[in-house]
C-alpha cells in the first residue's frame, strides 16, 4: 500500500478513511455479508458497483473497503510521476463516492500497485472479504479488445469468494435472479450468495438448467414436453433445500432439454427481466494459472445485467505470475 496527501475528509497514511459516519445498522438475518471489498478506478464504469456496495453495507451493518489499483504495465492516458498518479486517483475516488453515495458512509480506502486482477484478489483474501464487487468496465486498459472485460475475467478466475460484476447504471438490489444450474456445488454456492444479495419485496429466483448431453437424463423424449422437465423435480427440490432461501423468496423452475447454455441462459434472462445471473465457476487449475469456465466467461462478456460468479480461485495469491488452486474450489 502507498500513502497519499491529506485532503478534507480523508486520512491518508497507509489507508485513507472517509471520516463521516452513519449509525450502524443491525443485520436483519444471518444471511448477510460481513466484509465487503469494492474495487474501482474512480470512473463512471464502476458507479453501479459503488452504489450496490453502499446498499448492501447499509442493510447488513458492515463496513466497506475501497480498493483502487494502479497497473504499472497499463498505458496510461495521463502520464506523470507516480505520486501525481496516486493523487489523481484519490481525487477520483473521493469524487465518485461523494456523487454516488454521498457523505453518509465510513469507508476505508486504499491504493495499491500491481496487476489489477491479482492485486484485487490478494487484498480481498488478506482482508477476509466475503464479497468482491467490481464494475463491468473496471480498470480499463487501452490494449484490451473489450475494455475492462479481461480484468474482470481475471478477477473471477482468481477469486475464492463471490465476485459481483455490476453495470454502471445499477442503483438497487436485484429482485429477479437467475441461477444457472448444473446441480454442482459451485452453482449452489453461487445461488446462496445471490440470495444473500437480493432485495426483499417479491423476490424470485429462477432455477434454469440447460442440458447439453446427447443422451439427456432421465430420458430423451421425441420432443420437448413437461414430462421431461418433471423428471428433474427431485434435483430441483434438493437445490431449493440447500439454498435455504427466506420465506420472502420464491422459486421458478425451467429445464431446457437441448441447447447451447450461454445462448439459452441469455435468452431466458432477457425474456424474463432477470436483473442478476448467478453462475458457478468450473474453471480448470494448473500449477501456473487458473482458467475461467466457458459459460461464466461468456456470461461476463455478453450479459447486460449484473453477474455473480462463485469463486474457485486460490485463497492466497502468492505471486503475480500465477497461483496453484484446486479447480473444485473450497
Amino acid at each position: 500500500m502507498i500513502s497519499a496527501p491529506t485532503a478534507p475528509g480523508i486520512v491518508t497514511d497507509v489507508v485513507a478513511t472517509l471520516t463521516i459516519t452513519r449509525p450502524a445498522v443491525a443485520p436483519s438475518s444471518p444471511r448477510t455479508f460481513t466484509r465487503i471489498l469494492v474495487a474501482t478506478d474512480g470512473s463512471s464504469a464502476a458507479d453501479g458497483a459503488v452504489k450496490l456496495a453502499d446498499i448492501v453495507a447499509a442493510r447488513d451493518g458492515v463496513p466497506v473497503a475501497v480498493l483502487s489499483v494502479l497497473d504499472p504495465e497499463a498505458r496510461l492516458t495521463i502520464a506523470g510521476p507516480l505520486v501525481e498518479q496516486v493523487e489523481r486517483r484519490f481525487a477520483s475516488l473521493r469524487g465518485q463516492i461523494g456523487i454516488v453515495v454521498g457523505t453518509r458512509p465510513r469507508w476505508d480506502g486504499a491504493i495499491d500497485i500491481g496487476p489489477v486482477g491479482e492485486t484485487i484478489c490478494r487484498v480481498a483474501g488478506a482482508r477476509g472479504s466475503d464479497l468482491t464487487i467490481v464494475g463491468s468496465g473496471l480498470h480499463r486498459r487501452l490494449r484490451d479488445p473489450l475494455p475492462g472485460k479481461a480484468t474482470v475475467r481475471r478477477i473471477a478466475e482468481l477469486s475464492s469468494t463471490p465476485v459481483l460484476v455490476v453495470p454502471s447504471q445499477v442503483r438497487s438490489l436485484p429482485t429477479r435472479v437467475m441461477l444457472a444450474l448444473d446441480f454442482s456445488r459451485a452453482s449452489i454456492r453461487a445461488g446462496c450468495a445471490a440470495i444473500r444479495l437480493m432485495g426483499t419485496a417479491g423476490s424470485v429466483v429462477h432455477l434454469v438448467y440447460v442440458h447439453t448431453s446427447s443422451e439427456p437424463f432421465p430420458g430423451a423424449p421425441i420432443e420437448r414436453d413437461a414430462a421431461y422437465g418433471a423428471g428433474f423435480a427431485g434435483f430441483f427440490d434438493e437445490v431449493e433445500r440447500e439454498l435455504c432461501a427466506p420465506p420472502s423468496v420464491s422459486f421458478e423452475r425451467s429445464v431446457v432439454q437441448r441447447g447451447d447454455p450461454v445462448s439459452e441462459l441469455l435468452a431466458y434472462g432477457s425474456a424474463n427481466g432477470i436483473e442478476l445471473i448467478a453462475v458457478g465457476n468450473h474453471g480448470k487449475a494448473t500449477h501456473e494459472c487458473l482458467h475461467l469456465g466457458r459459460v461464466p466467461a461468456a456470461l461476463l462478456r455478453f450479459a447486460q445485467c449484473t453477474v455473480l460468479v462463485s469463486g474457485t480461485g486460490a485463497r492466497h495469491i502468492a505471486s503475480h505470475a500465477g497461483v496453484a488452486a484446486d479447480s473444485r474450489g473450497r
